[in-house]
């Protein structure tokens, strides 16, 4: 039987560090990883078209010449001389870099190819680049010294911001301590001026007691959104006015900030003017997800409570004639995909088995 490993979560936690050779490091590996992510990219792929063409043309002699180009050191087409390739590429060309940090691209840049190579050789996807900016991978060893504070990482002594801590973070990293989590390999962003860790747990599955035989249908429309069938009782989770009231909300604050602009300072071009209306794609883009995750609680915490123990998931697209009335009620960033989405990974983490 396969053993229970849990669910992956990430919490985004700012973090500071006095030692200003600490913001020199990062903006340093900053420039350099999405550089080391492409040359990774770029020689997985030349290995795969390479072996695929000498294969195509049977030149096996050929083939055995280019063994320890394609695959390094070990010079076996097999599936661990693959997944060496990244990692090899990094130590020779970015040997600067420490190890737990070009480990950790290594492994999150093959991971990528694994899932998108066929697509990529059937013309549906085209290979993947990295961007300036992405987040810096590292692996858990280079967290030393955790604790409530902080943290040591490359010999900087690293503090949490937790601020006013809505989403628990600081439940999490007590967690990790106790014992009750595993800290996984995470990585480190910018936002702005603020620094932040994106912390990976991965944190056991709630074990309840639930009948196996207890069936319920949970039918994601978007008249309720969300209506729940066990046995003959139907329960509605969230309602139509909760959507059309925030809605008006939102877009009165837009309406308000976009009459407000009128009177920003001037002189500092368009962008600058206009930016706090382009703080309201975010906000709207948050108030949805934050919606999604209410809905997807709810709903769980009734199954849970009926110890249901089989989940059937139904999604119903509204039909042409209830498109006009729907569009009073419509949320940009809110639908049914996502609530599916945040559902499906809650039922999982409750040990809830879904059809």
């Amino acid at each position: 039987m396969e053993k229970d490993k849990g669910v992956i979560i990430t919490r985004k936690i700012q973090v500071r560090c006095e030692d200003v050779a600490f913001y020199e490091m990062l903006r340093d590996l900053n420039k350099k990883v999405f550089k080391m992510a492409n040359r990774m990219m770029q020689k997985l792929y030349l290995a795969d078209a390479v072996e695929n063409e000498l294969m195509v043309q049977n030149l096996v002699a050929k083939k055995a010449e280019l063994k320890p180009f394609l695959y390094g050191k070990e010079g076996a087409m097999t599936e661990k001389s693959k997944q060496n390739i990244p990692y090899e590429v990094s130590a020779a060309e970015y040997s600067e870099v420490p190890s737990t940090i070009r480990a950790a691209l290594a492994s999150n840049v093959f991971a990528k190819f694994k899932t998108d190579a066929f697509d990529v050789s059937i013309g549906k996807k085209t290979q993947a680049t990295f961007r300036f900016g992405m987040p810096i991978p590292f692996m858990k060893s280079a967290i030393a010294g955790l604790s409530i504070e902080g943290f040591t990482m490359f010999k900087h002594n690293i503090l949490w911001v937790f601020g006013r801590d809505r989403s628990g973070n600081a439940k999490i990293v007590e967690g990790i301590l106790e014992g009750k989590y595993d800290l996984c390999d995470s990585s480190i962003s910018y936002e702005g001026k603020k620094t932040f860790v994106n912390l990976v747990v991965r944190i056991p599955k709630v074990i309840h007691e639930m009948d196996p035989n207890r069936h319920a249908i949970v039918d994601i429309s978007w008249k309720c959104p969300i209506k729940v069938n066990i046995g003959e009782r139907v329960y509605d989770v969230g309602s139509l006015d909760k959507l059309e009231h925030m809605r008006l909300q939102l877009q009165a604050r837009y309406y308000k900030a976009q009459v407000a602009s009128k009177f920003s300072k001037g002189g500092h071009g368009r962008a600058k003017k206009l930016r706090a209306l382009d703080k309201f794609n975010e906000l709207e883009s948050n108030t949805a997800k934050t919606l999604a995750h209410g809905l997807t609680l709810e709903v769980v915490k009734l199954l849970v409570k009926h110890q249901v123990g089989k989940v059937t998931i139904v999604c119903n697209e509204p039909s042409s004639d209830e498109n006009e009335e729907n569009k009073k009620y419509q949320i940009r960033n809110f639908g049914y995909s996502k609530i599916k989405e945040l559902l499906l990974q809650k039922l999982k983490k409750n040990s809830i088995y879904i059809e």
